[in-house]
Parts: structure tokens; sequence; C-alpha cells
């Protein structure tokens, strides 16, 4: 038995609320610009200049803060060997140690936490560092304000 079903087309039985060719997206509404701003022409200073008066020259920078090596007693030394050391102010320095600075500046002017003059911006904290550079029987050789100094015993 063979059944036959009756074909009808979709088209037939669905009714078309709306055109599908029509756009299904809600439209924008246009955005509210506001006014442009009035433009009115500014006065150009150039035509009528007003004369200013010539700066004042800087004056010319202090000149830079040297400061003497602090005194510092070497007691012994060892200098042959892996890892040479220096006995300084009764503590033990190797190679790359960094001293401590204690200023020996005499001035009425007052001081910060340094003993830096305040209002001297010559010297920086990596200016104060006295890094020790090597150890050898001669003495102990520092670095203190882009020189070098020998540190006897």
């Amino acid at each position: 038995m063979i059944l036959i079903w009756p074909v009808i087309s979709w088209a037939e039985e669905i009714e078309f609320e709306k055109d599908p060719f029509e756009v299904q997206m809600p439209i924008a509404e246009k955005p509210i610009l506001a006014p442009e701003p009035n433009l009115a022409p500014t006065p150009n200073p150039n035509l009528n200049p007003e004369p200013t008066p010539a700066p004042e020259p800087t004056p010319p920078p202090p000149p830079p803060v040297k400061l003497s090596l602090p005194p510092f007693v070497v007691k012994g030394l060892v200098w042959n060997s892996d890892r040479p050391q220096a006995i300084i102010d009764n503590k033990v320095y190797n190679v790359g140690d960094v001293l401590p600075y204690t200023s020996t500046i005499s001035t009425s002017a007052p001081k910060n936490n340094v003993g830096i003059p305040e209002g001297s911006e010559q010297s920086t904290s990596e200016d104060l560092i006295i890094k020790i550079l090597s150890i050898t029987k001669e003495g102990v050789a520092v670095s203190f304000q882009g020189e070098t100094y020998t540190l006897k015993p």
C-alpha cells in the first residue's frame, strides 16, 4: 500500500506579516549634535606688540664642592690571596666594598644629612661613595669623587 501525502506549497500556508526583503533591524535615531562654537576671530598679539623687558642674565653656577677624603686608619692588609682584605678603622673590608663617608667640611652654612652645605647641588650621593678598588702590599686603592687615592698602612 502506498500512501501519498498531499503536497502543499509552504508559501500557501505561511502568511507574511512583513516583507522579507525589508531591513528588520531597528533604525538608530540620529544623534543630537551640539551647536557649533562661535569662532570669533582672536586679536593677533603680533600686530601691536607690547615691549617686553630683556630677560635678566642667569648667574653662573656655584663652583662644585670639592670634599677631602676622610682620614682612615689602615691597620692590616691581606693582599696575596684569592680574597684580598684590609682592616680599616677596626673593620674588615673586601675589594668592592664601600667605606662609610664622614664629612670634614667646616663651614658656617647649614648642612644636610651627609655633611654637604645646603643649596650645593654639585655633589650627588654617588659622588660621596668611597669604593675599594684593589688591595695590594702598598695599600688600599679607593675611588672617591672620580679620583683614585691610596690608603697606606
